[in-house]
């Protein structure tokens, strides 16, 4: 399991550009039975972690150092990334109920090489990047395979109920829904056209309130932007009246 080592915070609201800036990302931990702490983690660490556990994977959240560290089972809940660089701007840590289960979106990864497509011409044609599961928090999958040898001639396809997942998750959604298909050449600028979703983050019920202080922190530092920007703009307008 991947270890993030997380410090207290104690700079907010705009002030939070001065961590980022040191290498630093702000960061929430809250969760069942735990008052929300503010903390921020190393960069590059979290980033790290983030691709290899996604929002699905449980992390250790080692807090303090010595002998008062504290460790917490979290899920890498919620991310902000800057609009520009994507670089990582806020995370939320949620440490869940080892006991309830949680609703999270799983993202598919295509394997194999379809004969359809191979053999007879064919264009793989994928509907969905994710599908989303519920379950316990300790049995969700990282990801989910999808074995496109199946697709045998044109115009197969592999639905949510022809996937294998363990047998305590639960898939959400229509079991007739189709995942990806093999349709023919003349298809192909069509079905490029569609749009398709991107893989969520996790949920778990009666978590607004618990979110607010990311959000909180993500306002303030906006209001303060804009603040100064206006504050600038005042000086200009004096000095050209002069």
């Amino acid at each position: 399991m991947l270890t993030i080592i997380a410090e207290e915070r104690k700079l907010l609201g705009r002030k939070n550009d001065l961590l980022r800036k040191e290498g630093w990302v702000p960061a929430v931990l809250y969760g069942e039975k735990l008052k929300t702490q503010s903390l921020q983690v190393k960069a590059r660490e979290i980033a790290v972690a983030y691709r290899q556990a996604g929002s699905s994977g449980l992390v250790s959240l080692v807090l303090g150092g010595g002998e008062k560290a504290k460790s917490y089972l979290c899920l890498i809940h919620q991310v902000q990334r800057d609009p520009l660089n994507s670089s990582l701007v806020h995370v939320d840590f949620y440490h869940p109920s080892m006991k309830k289960k949680v609703t999270a979106e799983i993202s598919l990864v295509f394997e194999g090489v379809s004969p359809a497509v191979k053999e007879k011409g064919g264009v793989l044609a994928k509907e969905q990047l994710s599908l989303e599961v519920k379950g316990l928090v300790t049995e969700l999958p990282k990801e989910i395979k999808v074995d496109l040898t199946k697709l045998m001639e044109i115009h197969d396809k592999i639905l949510f109920q022809d996937l294998t997942v363990g047998k305590n998750i639960e898939i959400l959604g229509d079991p007739a829904t189709v995942l990806v298909s093999v349709t023919s050449p003349r298809a192909v600028e069509e079905e490029l056209e569609q749009p398709v979703e991107e893989p969520g983050e996790v949920e778990v019920e009666g978590e607004e309130e618990q979110e607010a202080e990311g959000e909180k922190e993500e306002k303030e530092e906006k209001e303060d932007k804009d603040g100064k920007e206006k504050e600038k703009k005042a000086g200009k307008e004096d000095k050209s009246s002069k």
